[in-house]
């Protein structure tokens, strides 16, 4: 086991539960689509690898993770954009960059499960990313970013900026 400094990106399907429970047919092929059509080749653009998909959940590790989950999450809106809300597909994305810990093709370690747990406070359609990032791109990224605070994520010993 290595370790290697990652920018983790997290992104999972708000709702996904209610969503199959309407129309699971549908909504495996949409699924299907928004990973093989949207993440995927945002993923690649980005110089990134994706190295775990866990049902509707996919992590990520990138150089540009912040350009990707912009990236994904409008291409991701815009497909939708003709769907009515309560079966749109939106994303929540979590990005945290630190150190993990890297075992053959799979990545682990704290970095990892903040990045899972940001991306679980987040906002349907919204990206969330810690201090630690901002503080990489807020001179590169040409957006406004609101700050959140120090919030207490499940089973993280100390508070993370958001």
């Amino acid at each position: 086991m290595t370790r290697s400094l990652a920018a983790i990106l997290v992104a999972d399907v708000a709702s996904y539960t209610r969503l199959v429970n309407a129309n699971e047919t549908d909504v495996l092929e949409r699924l299907g689509a928004l990973r093989y059509e949207i993440i995927e080749p945002n993923i690649t653009q980005h110089a990134g690898r994706l190295f775990r998909v866990n049902g509707d959940a996919f992590l990520a590790e990138f150089p540009k993770a912040v350009a990707c989950a912009i990236a994904i999450q409008a291409e991701t809106e815009q497909a939708a954009a003709a769907l009515h809300d309560n079966i749109k597909m939106r994303l929540r994305v979590g990005v945290h960059v630190r150190e993990v810990m890297v075992e053959g093709e799979d990545l682990a370690g704290d970095s990892v499960y903040i990045a899972g747990r940001i991306e679980s406070i987040t906002a349907r359609g919204g990206i969330s990313i810690s201090r630690a990032v901002h503080d990489q791109v807020r001179d590169r990224i040409d957006l406004c970013f609101d700050d959140k605070g120090e919030i207490a994520l499940k089973n993280i010993a100390r508070p993370v900026q958001v």
